[in-house]
């Protein structure tokens, strides 16, 4: 009873928390980077010789990867930790994944000329309103109404939404002392994580 009271509790605080973990780091560059354009140090870059806006760029994205890379560390060496019965390896690619997908929804808040400080708070606020419909998906839908499109379009549509949905999944498991692997069967369909 206790390890189930444990995993109920804790995946209802750490998905969140999990979620706002892979964006802050993109936040944070995020807001350096607009900074840096709002400053003007780019421009002075420009200027230099053999120097372009583009190794600019790549060298922010260097850095974001390198950023990724350590939270994708950081992340494994948790569950590596933390998960008795399941692979470690399955929640943290979900959070990489959901990492890369809000990329682009990153240098689509950092295109407005708007101020560091706002795309600091708009990058996390976002990443958590799309958790939200993985979160509330699992506690909402009766397991007869669950179904695989569902949960593929809804992934699909939200890569912290997907991240969400698989980490409640892991607990779950978790918590029934049952683990998740990659040939583990899907509660909405007959499929397995491979297929």
């Amino acid at each position: 009873f206790a390890r189930r009271a444990f995993w109920a509790t804790f995946g209802v605080v750490l998905v969140p928390a999990l979620v706002l973990f892979w964006a802050l780091p993109a936040a944070v560059a995020l807001g350096a980077f607009a900074a840096e354009r709002a400053g003007g140090q780019l421009d002075v870059l420009a200027t230099l010789p053999g120097v372009s806006p583009a190794h600019a760029f790549f060298a922010w994205w260097l850095a974001a990867g390198g950023w990724l890379l350590a939270n994708a560390a950081c992340t494994w060496l948790f569950f590596a930790a933390v998960l008795a019965q399941s692979t470690a390896l399955a929640p943290t690619l979900a959070l990489l994944l959901m990492a890369l997908g809000l990329a682009p929804l990153c240098w689509l808040l950092c295109g407005g000329r708007g101020a560091d400080q706002s795309i600091v708070l708009a990058v996390p606020l976002a990443a958590f309103l799309l958790a939200l419909p993985g979160l509330l998906y699992a506690e909402l839908a009766f397991d007869c109404q669950r179904s695989a499109a569902a949960e593929a379009a809804l992934a699909l549509l939200s890569p912290p939404a997907a991240a969400a949905l698989l980490l409640r999944l892991v607990f779950a498991h978790e918590a029934n002392f049952a683990g998740v692997g990659w040939r583990s069967a899907l509660p909405a369909s007959t499929l397995t994580v491979r297929d």
